[in-house]
């Protein structure tokens, strides 16, 4: 009996013994002309519940490289495409720092003899014990030298469910090499700043000795965020470093992740390291004192007046977005119901003289410029102070929302005929707009501004969201230009003499058209009530509508007294002015207490569109954490834009069908009472205001901004170019390429 135990105990091992001798255990190696991979795992067994690594490794011959996570200048890291049995997950590639590959102008990050890919396997805790481990993949490379050349292989290895094994010495040394490469996390404070056009990224923490660095240099996860080919300069700063760097194509002023590597000179010979960095922005401190001693980064001594060059550069190509946006916004439909004002107006004009032609434009764009400097003004004075607000913050006002609702319907009723106003009508202040003089051209542009603001057009999201990192003179400037070319078609119209003559003569039709084009003003009234519901629920309505009921009685008091005597007309106006002032009192004490409705529910699903959730950070983190695609909607009740942009490009069955095909999350942010996560969001992709749509791919995958103006084919052309991507990583969490 003791001897049939001992053979029992033999043969017990026997399976494991002969797993860890098969070769399956291993992949076989892959060979193309410039590079030798393999996929080792770092035992030849697992147990139900582990995480195994496992390492591409690719063996490079001389003079050819392949690329990092980012390539910088140019290039593709490599992608892992696995197939899996269900219970087992692949995790993101761990990639180690990268060096930096010049050639020519460029400089590229990657890995040149030697490249190590460090992959997470995840085996479920139920994974039956004794079942094998089978893992197939296919890599993908690029391999460069003079050329690139497209290459990859297929990769299989099957592990035994036993106790873990002993890694030979050859793959423990593979292993031990990738990583001594991977970037440490630690509890460094990390600093971002712009000065004179530069970056500048502020590193301070327990355990840096700035005085021992020799050497720096930071490569970024994001492209495009830092020029590659640019030096960087190493700089001391308040207990720490500084690196001072060139933006690159797409610089992100908010935010700064990436890889940064320090040389440090010691006793036994210098060491290097790298560490991973996340650095937000704060507000300028002057971190850059100067190069260190012993540091190889370059100074140009032009560098001043190249920073102020690109920093001109920059403002330049936001004011002419911004000239652009404004020009387009006047055919955002949230202007229409003003444009009819505006139309009405130059055909009245027309047959006047051109020097009043041309005054009744200045005075246009003289109240449009008004108006948008004190908008930007108090935009900016709100920024500064710390207060979560962007472009479009007065409409998050309720009291603002129903004056504007009155101030529609009241200019309704004029147009309708209700009642006319004169020179004498002084009191009726919401009503200048409506005046034939200079004044009233004044006025009119005013009030075109005001109520352009629920409305986005392309080219304003990058120029004013550009415009709130910027110091207060600049950024008074982009919105300045926004107006200027908010005013510009009218403002050519009146300085033209032969497109005004293009216009048709004044006549009958006027009337008929002027009393048409109330209409469009009546709806404006009637949504912005439909907003003051969302914002101060049902008695905010209620409020509103018995305010339009006051002024329609202090209208046809107005008229009713108009032909009676001094003392008539005198209890009729102070009539009227009461009404008015009631109404306005009855909003600011009701409706504005009134508990608000929230505008979205916590999901549904809007018209045939797809099903939502509403918005939070912790939500989106959430859900990237875990791999899924997200897309992200910001919207707002008073903005029409975002309203159209829902109706048009996001309510269809096959955007529908395509959401759901991709396994997409679909998130709403509401921004109509504001929302200091939704305003971070928008800040962080460089926006002043809503809309905002984001779609970010599974995993690490960069998130994919779509233009503030949709159409189902730009929605659908995202999610087909998500689709192919989503093919190429089936059955993964994605690697973070």
């Amino acid at each position: 009996m003791r001897r049939f135990g001992q053979i029992a105990r033999i043969l017990s091992v026997v399976p494991l013994l002969l797993a860890l001798a098969s070769p399956a255990a291993f992949s076989a190696a892959v060979t193309t002309d410039h590079v030798t991979a393999r996929i080792l795992p770092e035992t030849a067994s697992t147990r139900p519940g582990d995480t195994l690594w496992v390492l591409l490794h690719l063996r490079l011959k001389e003079g050819w490289h392949t690329y990092w996570r980012n390539p910088g200048d140019s290039g593709e890291p490599p992608h892992i495409v696995w197939t899996l049995p269900n219970g087992v997950e692949a995790g993101d590639i761990q990639w180690p720092y990268p060096d930096p590959l010049p050639y020519g102008p460029l400089l590229n990050y990657g890995y040149s003899a030697e490249a190590f890919h460090l992959i997470p396997i995840r085996i479920a805790k139920d994974w039956p014990a004794g079942r094998p481990v089978s893992l197939r993949a296919r890599a993908n490379w690029l391999a460069c030298s003079d050329i690139c050349v497209p290459e990859g292989g297929d990769f299989e290895l099957t592990l035994a469910t036993a106790a873990p094994a002993q890694t030979d010495a050859a793959t423990a040394g593979l292993f031990r090499k990738a990583r001594e490469r991977l970037p440490v996390k630690i509890d460094w404070t990390a600093g971002l700043a712009q000065q004179d056009g530069k970056i500048v990224l502020t590193v301070a923490g327990k355990g840096l000795q700035p005085d021992r660095i020799t050497k720096a240099a930071f490569f970024p996860y994001k492209w495009g965020v830092v020029e590659p080919a640019a030096a960087q300069t190493l700089g001391a700063a308040a207990g720490g470093l500084s690196l001072t760097m060139t933006p690159g194509q797409k610089p992100d002023p908010q935010r700064l992740d990436g890889v940064l590597v320090l040389t440090e000179a010691l006793g036994d010979g210098p060491a290097t390291r790298a560490y991973e960095i996340s650095a937000m922005a704060r507000p300028q401190e002057g971190a850059a004192a100067g190069p260190a001693t012993g540091t190889s980064a370059g100074t140009n001594a032009d560098s001043g007046t190249a920073a102020a060059a690109t920093a001109n550069a920059g403002i330049l190509q936001a004011l002419l977005l911004a000239i652009l946006g404004g020009v387009v916004l006047n055919l955002m439909p949230c202007v229409f119901p003003v444009l009819s004002m505006k139309a009405m107006a130059l055909i009245r004009h027309a047959e006047k003289a051109p020097r009043t032609i041309r005054m009744h434009g200045l005075a246009y764009a003289l109240g449009v410029l008004s108006c948008f400097a004190v908008l930007a003004t108090l935009l900016i004075a709100l920024k500064g102070a710390g207060e979560a607000v962007g472009w479009g913050f007065q409409l998050q006002s309720p009291l603002f929302v129903a004056v504007m609702a009155y101030l529609f319907f009241l200019l309704g009723l004029n147009l309708s005929g209700a009642f006319e106003i004169g020179g004498s009508a002084i009191g009726l202040g919401g009503n200048l707009a409506a005046r034939r003089g200079y004044g009233g051209s004044y006025f009119t542009g005013v009030l075109a501004a005001v109520v352009s603001t629920p409305c986005t057009a392309p080219f304003m999201g990058a120029a004013l969201g550009f415009a709130l990192t910027q110091s207060a003179p600049v950024s008074l400037g982009i919105f300045l230009a926004l107006g200027l070319g908010f005013a510009l078609p009218y403002l050519l119209l009146t300085f033209v003499p032969a497109l005004v003559r293009l216009l048709p003569r004044p006549g009958v039709w006027m009337e008929r058209t002027r009393q048409f084009l109330a209409f469009p003003l009546y709806a404006s009234a009637a949504w912005l009530v439909w907003v003051l519901g969302i914002q101060a629920g049902p008695d905010g309505v209620l409020a509103a509508l018995a305010g339009m009921i006051l002024i329609a009685f202090g209208v046809w008091l107005w008229t009713a007294v108009r032909d009676t005597g001094t003392r008539g007309r005198l209890i009729g106006r102070s009539g009227t002015a009461a009404a008015i002032i009631a109404a306005v009192a009855i909003v600011a004490g009701l409706g504005i207490n009134a508990q608000p409705s929230a505008s979205l529910p916590a999901s549904g699903r809007s018209a045939s569109g797809p099903e939502f959730e509403g918005f939070s950070s912790e939500r989106l983190a959430a859900l990237r954490a875990s791999g899924k695609p997200v897309f992200v909607n910001m919207t707002a009740a008073w903005c029409i834009t975002c309203l159209v942009n829902e109706r048009v490009a996001l309510s269809s069955a096959i955007v529908n069908e395509q959401f759901d095909a991709l396994g997409i999350t679909y998130l709403k942010g509401d921004w109509t009472n504001g929302d200091p996560q939704i305003t971070a969001l928008l800040d962080s992709f460089g926006r002043s205001g809503v809309p905002l749509y984001v779609l970010y791919g599974p995993g690490n995958a960069e998130p994919v901004l779509l233009p503030q103006l949709l159409t189902e084919s730009l929605v659908l052309d995202a999610l087909r170019k998500l689709s192919e991507k989503s093919k190429i990583t089936a059955n993964t969490d994605r690697s973070t390429s």
